[in-house]
This record gives C-alpha cells, sequence and structure tokens, in this order.
C-alpha cells in the first residue's frame, strides 16, 4: 500500500530542542520526527509511548464516519476541525485505508524540515489567502509552486482542494478565465492573476 507523506502534529516534545514532534512517514522504524532538529525519534527517546501519545488530525466535523468514531471514544474534539486520537490508533486508522479518504489535507501537513509556507493573495481580491510550500532560506519562485502542486496531487488533493489551497485552476472546463499574465505551473494548471506575497 502506498504511504502518505501527510505529518500530523503529535503531543510528544523533541529531546532536544523541547519543539511538538510530528508523525514520521519516511521510515517505518521511526514513529516521530522533530522539524526544528530534522531528526527522528522512537519513543522510548521522548519517555513516552504510542497510547500515551496522541495525533491532531484535520477531519471534517460533518464526516459521518468521524461522528462514529468519536461516539466510539477513538477521537475527540481537540479544536475546530482538529481531533485527538491516540498514537497507536492513528497508525491503525492509516494502515487500512481510512486516512486517506477522510483527512483533511492541509499544506502544514507537507512540510519538511527547513521548509515554510509562503502566503499570499490575489491583487483582485487581497482578502483571502492561499500559499505554497518552499525552503525556509529561498525566494518564492515558480519551482515552489510546482512542487506545491505535485506534493497534493500526489495526497490525492481534487481539484477544488488545490484551489482552496493554492488559488490554482486547471484548464479543463476553464479556458475562459486562463489569461495571458497567469502563472503556468504544470499538468494544465494556472495560478490566476497577479499576486501579492504575504
Amino acid at each position: 500500500m502506498r504511504r502518505s507523506k501527510l505529518k500530523f502534529k503529535t503531543t510528544a516534545v523533541c529531546p532536544k530542542c523541547g519543539k511538538t514532534l510530528v508523525t514520521e512517514s519516511a521510515y517505518r522504524d521511526y514513529p516521530l520526527q522533530c522539524l526544528e532538529c530534522d531528526e527522528d525519534f522512537y519513543f522510548m527517546e521522548t519517555n513516552d509511548d504510542e497510547y500515551s501519545t496522541d495525533v491532531l488530525l484535520p477531519l471534517n466535523t460533518e464526516d459521518e464516519t468521524v461522528q462514529e468514531l468519536l461516539g466510539a471514544g477513538n477521537l475527540t474534539e481537540a479544536d475546530k476541525g482538529l481531533f485527538k486520537t491516540s498514537f497507536h490508533d492513528f497508525r491503525l486508522l492509516e494502515t487500512c485505508g481510512w486516512l486517506k479518504d477522510h483527512v483533511e489535507i492541509q499544506l502544514e501537513n507537507l512540510l519538511e524540515a527547513g521548509e515554510k509556507i509562503q502566503k499570499y493573495a490575489s491583487e483582485d481580491d487581497p482578502y483571502f489567502t492561499f500559499g505554497c510550500i518552499m525552503d525556509e532560506d529561498e525566494e518564492f519562485t515558480a519551482d515552489a509552486l510546482e512542487d506545491t502542486l505535485h506534493r497534493l496531487i500526489d495526497e490525492r488533493a481534487n481539484r477544488y482542494k488545490i484551489y482552496e489551497l493554492t488559488r490554482m485552476i486547471h484548464e479543463d472546463g476553464n479556458e475562459a478565465l486562463i489569461n495571458q499574465d497567469d502563472i503556468s505551473v504544470d499538468l494544465g494548471y494556472y495560478l490566476k492573476g497577479n499576486i501579492i506575497l504575504i
């Protein structure tokens, strides 16, 4: 089964810097990762275990299966749109494929060590912000847009989700909306209009 690269915040903290650890998806041997230190950890290194460590998942409150898991006690609401479950239950949900169908993809969950989210808005409508993933010490480039797009596609984000997060639209069915000032990203996706970095 294809393993998702999405990372989620946990209640465990890094034994070196004290920052919040995230779920590690690249290596099965290491369950946790510190994005600040760019280091992976076993539970025994954090004085915690998979039953006492919680994972925060962005889920849709109107999803019926989310409500079922809440009723069964496998999830508890932590904040608006965020639900808490034990690391043990998180791995079960991941292994059976439930997560890929129910988690709300966010750019924050695709960050790697040394990366940030560059926020931007359209000059036409500066009140709505979007973003892309890029290296912390790099300037905003078209390459960052392309990399962000591919990460979202790899996680099976649909066109509506891609637009919601990045303001990129696909040319199919939107030919009349695309003009010469729009930025061509890749795979038929365009970033609409002139943007303002925030």
